[in-house]
């Protein structure tokens, strides 16, 4: 046998060998072609959240084949809690509360009713169909001692858009009241609407309303943040009195009054008035005991009696440029006052404008002053200098008693017109002796 012949199978058959070592194996078909007859899924995924108003989509995967199937997630229902949801923040509207009818497809919250929730979100329509619009005078009226006062604990109340006004006194008394949502379509908010609601912690006052009526949110003792309208014209007497946790406020720049008592007994520290301000009524800020310093608009003329009287802690004052006349008692017990610069066009001190301001310890009286009134200047016990450059022609009773730091009286005239000067009695009671330094020479009171 020829041996060449012989070994060519053999040569073959290791080529053939070798061929098939170096092959890569095949590449395994996709899923999708690999029949499965149990699928094996893994966990369900949410591709889309249910929302209480909308279901959802969850979503699975087989492992072996890459099958994917999906299934619905039904509707997470309401779950409110004060009448509100807790998912979604929809607001529940309050069943029970009573209405009126005005007649014209409109209609006016008129009370309670027999809703009891603590909090209450009025509808935009009530159960006849009428459009909400107001809130009628005294509609949640609480006073101590009214037999139906245990069921005004409600302690938030949302109104609706649409609202255009909140009746007189409409939530006097409601004491357990901490927080109320007014509508910008509010234009109008009654007398006392709001007055002694102790718990109420803050406002916003929509901007279409353009006046805060009498005592509004007198003695709303929590009251701590009020956001004022922008188009605000008028704050009226006794607006925001007693309101002891008011610490700051911003007025609008286009406020033209201020009435008599608005914000008597607040928490005010500092106060700047825009010169928009014409008007400012009688103790506008009386007794505003952490009040450090305030501003007065430039247009203003007179200040008013007691308008800062009892102010404690004030310390510095800026007077109008063209102010005329300090009222009685203005600055009467501002007993951190230590000085105060009188604008030359001044003519009339009232009675007891500066009586009892413990640190004032030096005082010029402008040339148009011509008359010291009674107690004007009492109790002042720091005072020291005093400078008189009018020509005045009488001192009243008690002007400068218990000054008991007074030492000189620079007065801009001869020793004769000051011995002219009628003089009240006891204007200098408790005084040590005081040099009268006149023109021409020196005196002794």
């Amino acid at each position: 046998m020829d041996i060449k012949k012989a070994f060519i199978p053999i040569l073959f058959l290791f080529s053939s060998c070798l061929f098939a070592c170096n092959t890569p194996p095949p590449e395994p078909p996709p899923h999708e072609n690999i029949p499965c007859e149990i699928h094996e899924y893994g966990h369900w995924s949410s591709s889309v959240l249910p929302t209480c108003t909308e279901s959802g989509e969850a979503k699975r995967t087989c492992s072996v084949c890459g099958h994917t199937e999906t299934k619905e997630l039904s509707i997470i229902a309401h779950e409110h809690i004060d009448s509100i949801c807790i998912h979604c923040g929809h607001m529940r509207v309050s069943e029970g509360l009573s209405f009126t009818s005005n007649g014209d497809g409109t209609c006016a919250l008129t009370g309670i009713g027999t809703c009891y929730e603590t909090v209450i979100v009025v509808p935009d329509r009530s159960p006849d169909g009428d459009l909400v619009t107001s809130i009628a005078d005294r509609a949640f009226y609480s006073e101590v001692g009214d037999i139906d006062r245990a069921v005004f604990h409600f302690q938030k109340i949302i109104l609706p858009d649409g609202m255009t006004s909140i009746g007189d006194f409409a939530f006097y008394g409601c004491d357990a009241l901490v927080s109320i949502h007014l509508p910008e379509s509010i234009t109008s908010i009654g007398e006392g609407a709001f007055s002694s609601c102790s718990s109420l912690t803050e406002i916003a006052i929509p901007n279409g309303v353009t006046r805060i009526n009498y005592a509004t949110f007198s003695a709303c003792s929590s009251l701590a943040r009020v956001t004022l309208s922008s188009r605000l014209l008028e704050i009226r007497e006794y607006a925001f009195s007693r309101c002891s946790s008011l610490k700051e406020l911003t007025i609008p720049d286009k406020l033209l009054r201020i009435g008599a008592y608005a914000f008597e007994s607040c928490g005010l520290v500092s106060l700047a008035l825009p010169d928009s301000i014409t008007e400012i009524g009688e103790g506008a800020f009386e007794f505003c005991s952490s009040l450090t310093d305030a501003t007065l608009p430039t247009q203003i003329k007179e200040i008013p009696d007691s308008l800062f009287m009892a102010c404690f802690q004030l310390k510095s004052v800026n007077l109008p440029p063209a102010l005329t006349a300090i009222g009685n008692r203005a600055f009467e017990r501002c007993k951190e006052l230590q000085s105060i610069e009188l604008p030359s066009t001044l003519t009339h001190l009232g009675e007891s404008a500066f009586s009892d301001c413990r640190s004032l310890t030096a005082i010029t009286l402008p040339s148009g002053i011509t008359v010291l009134e009674f107690h004007l200047f009492s109790s002042c016990t720091k005072l020291v200098s005093v400078t008189i450059r009018g020509d005045v022609t009488r001192i009243g009773e008690f002007a400068f008693s218990w000054c008991t730091e007074l030492a000189s009286i620079h007065f801009n005239g001869t020793t004769e017109k000051w011995n002219a000067i009628v003089k009240g009695h006891d204007w200098n009671y408790m005084l040590s002796e005081v040099k009268i330094i006149c023109t021409n020479g020196e005196l002794t009171a």
